[in-house]
């Protein structure tokens, strides 16, 4: 089981972190990307899922593996009572 708002910040955050890292506006990960702009900003404050095919497009625009994006991911995962 797992804690789906925890995932959701979790991803959010790297998907900022990583964004950064790179030099981008959303703007610009948008462009080389092909997710729309609104769709990221909705991404990066958690108030979107965020899709494995998301996951493969922002790796593959910014040359990075999947393990950077889903980096922490396992913190979401909660015990069963």
């Amino acid at each position: 089981m797992y804690d789906e708002k925890k995932k959701n910040e979790i991803l959010a955050q790297n998907l900022v972190s990583l964004r950064l890292k790179h030099g981008l506006t959303q703007e610009e990960l948008s462009n080389i990307s092909g997710i729309h702009r609104p769709n990221l900003a909705h991404m990066e404050t958690a108030r979107r899922n965020i899709s494995l095919d998301t996951i493969l497009r922002v790796c593959s625009a910014l040359e990075v593996p999947i393990c950077e994006f889903t980096k922490g991911l396992e913190d979401a995962f909660v015990k069963a009572p």
